[in-house]
C-alpha cells in the first residue's frame, strides 16, 4: 500500500488508525505470548510513525516484589514499536524485532 506520509487530513488520520487496530486485533489473536501478556492493550492512536497505547496491568504483568516484570516492558515495547512500523506505510505486517535495548533499574 502506498505510504500516506505528510497526509494528516482527518480522512488519512482515521484510514490508519483503523489500519493499526485491525493489526493490533490480528497479532493478539494469532500470537499465544501477546495473547497472554496483552489481552488489555489498547491503541489509543496512530499517526504516521507513531503509535500509542494503553495496557491495564493485571497481577498477571506484575513479579514478585509487585512491580511490572520486565518480560512484559519488552513484550509492549515490541508489540508498540511494531506497530509504529506498520502505521508508516500501512503494511500488513510488523516484522522481527531483532535488536531491543532496555535498562532496568532496581529500587
Amino acid at each position: 500500500m502506498a505510504s500516506q506520509a505528510g497526509d494528516d487530513s482527518p480522512e488519512a488520520t482515521i484510514r490508519r488508525t483503523a489500519h493499526v487496530q485491525a493489526l493490533l486485533e490480528r497479532l493478539l489473536q494469532a500470537s499465544p505470548i501477546y495473547g497472554l501478556i496483552l489481552p488489555t492493550i489498547r491503541l489509543e492512536s496512530a499517526s504516521h510513525g507513531l503509535a500509542v497505547t494503553t495496557l491495564t496491568l493485571t497481577p498477571t504483568h506484575v513479579n514478585s516484589k509487585g512491580g511490572l516484570h520486565g518480560a512484559v516492558s519488552a513484550t509492549i515495547i515490541d508489540f508498540t514499536t511494531g506497530l509504529a512500523i506498520a502505521s508508516t506505510d500501512l503494511r500488513e505486517a510488523t516484522g522481527a524485532s531483532v535488536d531491543m535495548h532496555i535498562s532496568y533499574l532496581s529500587i
